[in-house]
């Protein structure tokens, strides 16, 4: 079981959205009000914006604050579509999506930006809205569990660089060196018991210093996921539950 519950409640009432707090939620509902929208950036392992970076959206180029933000008019009550968005910053893995406007507001404004990595190294990002509470993300390996359990595999092979306990995420693990003669699993577990697993649950996987793909995790009531399996150094996403007990270790 989870321990410092009284530390969860506390870090629970300053964090609304994972890396963003109540603060500058509010902040973002006020510029609302103005018929503007804030975008906000910020480190999926470190949860500190990206400052001073470069945007592309709407055919215009923008540089976020100190605060790793900016700031775009709403878009008309008329308008309906996916809007491109690119990000760049040095030392970071560019972001590329799609933002989606409608009914005057776009539906994301907070993103999260992974800094780069090494040739044959992977990162995974997990990210849901507020239920269920506590997700948890896994990767097991030959000779190591990585997840909230034990942070660090033998040797600096891979590191839980964010434990999540409040909804919303991120949850990032990284694996330093993608070996040939070993196999990767990542699963994610329903550790609270609130919510179930579905689609607004994604898992982002970076390889090679690239955006690999962005999964969508299926509705399911199963508490443990196996999303992807690593072989010979090539991935597989397989989506499909399997017993708990592989998620809680035992």
């Amino acid at each position: 079981m989870k321990k410092l519950l009284l530390l969860v409640v506390f870090v629970a009432s300053l964090y609304a959205d994972g890396c963003w707090s109540v603060k500058e939620d509010a902040n973002f509902g006020f510029s609302e009000l103005n018929d503007k929208i804030t975008f906000s950036f910020k480190d999926a392992v470190t949860c500190e914006p990206i400052s001073y970076a470069d945007v592309e959206f709407l055919g215009e180029h923008f540089t976020t604050n100190a605060y790793g933000e900016f700031t775009v008019p709403v878009p008309p009550d008329n308008y309906e579509g996916y809007v491109p968005i690119k990000v760049t910053k040095s030392g970071y893995i560019p972001l590329r999506q799609k933002v989606y406007a409608s009914i005057g507001s776009y539906w994301q404004n907070k993103f999260l930006m992974t800094p780069g990595l090494p040739i044959g190294s992977a990162r995974f990002v997990l990210a849901w809205s507020d239920s269920p509470r506590d997700m948890d993300l896994h990767l097991i390996s030959n000779d190591f569990h990585i997840s909230y359990r034990n942070k660090s595999g033998d040797f600096n092979q891979a590191n839980l660089d964010r434990d999540a306990m409040h909804g919303f995420g991120p949850e990032t693990i990284t694996l330093n060196r993608v070996r040939d003669d070993k196999t990767y699993q990542v699963y994610i577990h329903q550790y609270s018991s609130d919510g179930n697993i579905d689609q607004k649950i994604t898992l982002s996987v970076y390889i090679n210093n690239q955006l690999h793909r962005v999964v969508n995790m299926p509705e399911t009531a199963s508490r443990c996921i196996l999303v992807a399996t690593i072989r010979n150094g090539d991935i597989q996403y397989e989506l499909r539950a399997v017993n708990e007990s592989i998620c809680r270790g035992r």
